[in-house]
């Protein structure tokens, strides 16, 4: 889990702070709306890497077996060792679940306040530059508790409109209705979903939060580029008029759609609806280039992963494990699986118990020996490796285990 999140990491940070840093230039090269479909990389970067990994066969770990014998109990007291510590993963997950219920509550509080009276669907549909979008079953509702137009619903599809929207002339309401039907009719709903999925995926990675600011930003910039299609320079000039009016009335609710937004963003948009918005072919290469230059750097990752697997260490070091008196005394015997990793040094780390026996009886006898043993110092960092510690009495080792296994004795 920790090393498919630490991919992941890197594989999105990467490919996020390409398009964060060049969004300018690859705006004017491939437009607004080419800008935007190319934040799709990320979710498809995403999909393909997992399903490679989840193909992938990594190699078997080396496993350590050893048997630890007592021909008499040997005066030692029973101590319990706190071997609970919070993961990484664990960690991850809380604040996952943490981000995925904030979002959930926020909206469903939000979606409460909305009601308020629904218009009938043909109420603006006498609109020409409107009837081409008769065919979405989208409901118009009026609310006060919103301030500016937005989208809504994921099964229930509805614009939301405020009682101030009635202010507006007829070009500017179909202008702002336009938008919102083009917000639909491509299924931004959905993309801002799947765009908060990833950043609750990655909630602890600071470019997550920033991208997808980004993301939304490209999203009204492509919606303002499909609404202002063939239309007149009047026209462009009242869509930023309404812009720059409303600019400072929303607030962004985040699983719906506002075109407002910041003062900085609301500079960029305008600019960009004096300039016109462009769009070309050029988005295939680069976006290819992209995609495969991330699971070029994957496949690196995977085959370093791969070579630090057939690294082979050795113990050079190692002092037995006591046998726990409570256990001798009884005449328990059992048997402890443990993970651990070799550091560079030849020491051992990142130790965790895979097996226990008898509710963890003989966990910190062993715990405490594998954490003095000593290996050949490797080139680098080697994981995944593991050791099996049987606490049997007397000399007869179970039939069970290889018989070419080494027998550790403890004298009293």
């Amino acid at each position: 889990m920790t090393d498919w999140l630490i991919e992941q990491t890197l594989l999105f940070s990467c490919t996020a702070v390409f398009l964060l840093f060049l969004q300018q230039p690859l705006r004017k090269a491939i437009g607004a709306t080419g800008f935007y479909y190319l934040w799709a990389i990320i979710p498809i970067q995403m999909t393909l890497s997992s399903f490679s990994m989840s193909v992938y066969l990594p190699e078997f770990v080396t496993m350590h077996q050893y048997v630890v014998t007592a021909s008499k109990a040997v005066a030692v007291s029973h101590t319990t060792m706190e071997t609970f510590i919070p993961s990484i993963s664990l960690i991850w997950l809380g604040g996952m679940a943490f981000c995925v219920l904030s979002i959930a509550i926020g909206h469903v509080k939000f979606v409460r306040r909305l009601r308020g009276v629904e218009l009938k669907h043909n109420y603006f549909m006498a609109d020409p530059a409107l009837r081409h979008y008769c065919d979405l079953r989208v409901s118009i509702q009026v609310s006060e508790a919103v301030d500016v137009p937005m989208v809504n619903g994921f099964l229930k599809h509805s614009i939301v409109i405020p009682k101030a929207f009635f202010k507006l002339d007829a070009t500017q309401q179909s202008l702002i209705l336009e938008h919102e039907f083009v917000h639909f009719r491509r299924g931004d709903l959905y993309w801002n979903l799947m765009a908060l999925a990833i950043v609750c995926l990655f909630w602890f990675n600071p470019i997550a939060w920033l991208s997808y600011i980004r993301f939304r930003q490209a999203q009204e910039m492509a919606c303002d580029a499909q609404v202002l299609i063939n239309k007149t320079k009047t026209t462009r000039a009242v869509y930023a008029r309404t812009l720059l009016n409303q600019t400072m009335q929303g607030h962004q609710e985040l699983l719906t759609t506002l075109h407002y937004g910041g003062l900085h963003n609301m500079k960029e948009r305008i600019s960009n609806i004096q300039t016109g918005f462009t769009y070309n072919w050029r988005l295939l290469p680069v976006a290819v280039a992209l995609l495969g230059g991330s699971l070029a750097f994957q496949a690196v990752g995977e085959n370093t992963t791969s070579a630090k697997a057939d690294v082979v260490v050795s113990p050079v070091k190692r002092i037995p494990p006591v046998y726990p008196e409570y256990a001798s005394s009884r005449g328990i015997e059992g048997t402890v699986v443990l993970s651990f990793s070799v550091e560079k040094d030849g020491s051992v780390s990142d130790i965790k118990v895979m097996e226990s026996a008898h509710q963890g009886l003989f966990d910190a006898a062993a715990m405490l020996a594998l954490q003095s043993w000593q290996y050949t110092k490797p080139v680098h960092k080697v994981e995944n490796q593991s050791v099996a510690i049987e606490f049997v009495l007397g000399d007869t080792v179970s039939s069970n285990l290889p018989s070419e296994m080494e027998v550790i004795h403890i004298k009293a």
